[in-house]
């Protein structure tokens, strides 16, 4: 799994509930979302490929009445905004493609204001 490449496009920083940090594995407080990055991959398959690669800290939007409009959403804590920017970044600069290796990175990423 670590050198597996799958589709990942993002519609960029939005906002939602019901998802864990990706850096902390954390949930929110009840009644409050998190920053999130919500991406569309090719198939429910590859969603769940996606989600393995965030160990489980991202979550599958897939709904059998709109089956051609399959999202992964990974969510961050405001404190780890940063790294879900870069994760956004670096999926992007890598044509709209997650790897293990990208998630890690971004997971790492320190601002240069810091």
């Amino acid at each position: 799994m670590k050198n597996k490449t799958e589709n990942f496009r993002s519609r960029g920083i939005g906002f939602e509930y019901n998802l864990n940090c990706f850096v902390t594995g954390r949930q929110p407080t009840a009644g409050f979302g998190l920053d999130n990055i919500a991406a569309f991959v090719d198939s429910r398959e590859a969603g769940e490929r996606v989600v393995e690669m965030f160990n489980g800290l991202a979550r599958l939007d897939y709904r059998p009445k709109e089956p051609n409009w399959i999202q992964v959403k990974v969510g961050a804590s405001e404190q780890h905004l940063p790294q879900l920017e870069e994760l956004n970044r670096l999926t992007r600069n890598n044509g709209n493609k997650i790897t293990k290796k990208i998630i890690e990175q971004a997971k790492k990423f320190i601002p240069a204001n810091t």
